[in-house]
């Protein structure tokens, strides 16, 4: 019994694991489709939200007059328009490299591709020669 048991595993992982994959493999140039993708997103969301910052702090009515200074006089909500506007106006330019990234990952994808395929060699088999079969990872890169 504990042969027959030890024989079955042995031929059930033998048969899962016979072969390749079949399902392709995530390849480079989808990551960085999927990269340049995300990176643009987040360009957009820091542009949109830089801009809506920025004009929060444009909108925000000044307030009461607290005192007068060598500049003008100073408002009860100047302090807050000035860190809305101030955020805003950092988070559009952060925005900045994130579209740049976002290009240049596009332009990679566009240039980068790999594969896999199917290689043929000849081998010494007994009194000839025979031709087997082995798998071959190609990658092309253009920079």
């Amino acid at each position: 019994m504990k042969q027959a048991f030890t024989f079955f595993l042995l031929i059930s992982v033998v048969t899962n694991c016979f072969g390749q994959q079949t399902t392709p493999a995530s390849t480079i140039q989808s990551d960085y489709l999927k990269k340049s993708e995300n990176q643009k997103k987040a360009a957009w969301i820091l542009l949109g939200g830089g801009a809506a910052l920025f004009a929060i702090g444009v909108i925000i009515p000044q307030g009461e007059e607290e005192e007068w200074t060598f500049y003008g006089p100073d408002h009860k909500n100047d302090g807050i328009k000035a860190v809305f506007c101030l955020t805003g106006t950092l988070s559009m330019l952060g925005s900045i490299p994130l579209f740049i990234a976002s290009g240049k990952n596009k332009r990679r994808a566009a240039s980068v591709s790999a594969n896999l395929q199917m290689q043929q060699s000849k081998v010494i088999q007994r009194a000839g020669f025979a031709k087997i079969s082995y798998p071959a990872v190609a990658v092309k890169l253009n920079f």
